[in-house]
Parts: C-alpha cells; structure tokens; sequence
C-alpha cells in the first residue's frame, strides 16, 4: 500500500494498492471519523 494524499480536514487517506489480485493496482479512499484519539468510523472506497 502506498499513501497518495491525505486531507486532515475531510479525514481520507488515498492509497495505491497492488498485488496478485485481479485489477490491481488499484486506488482505495479511506474515510476515518476519530474519537478519543480512535477511530469509531471506518469506510473504505
């Protein structure tokens, strides 16, 4: 995996992903909502 962008103010992280997979690579969009210094929410694109 590695990181493409990260936005603080939307709480995404792209990535490129690549593998033995079929379709790879491919670019993911991670979507975090922390709380506590965790995180409650977690939602991958």
């Amino acid at each position: 995996m590695k990181p493409l962008a990260w936005s603080e103010i939307e709480h995404t992280l792209k990535t490129d992903v690549s593998g033995t997979f079929p379709g790879s690579p491919l670019v993911m969009t991670n979507h975090y909502e922390f709380k506590d210094g965790l995180i409650q929410y977690l939602k991958i694109v």
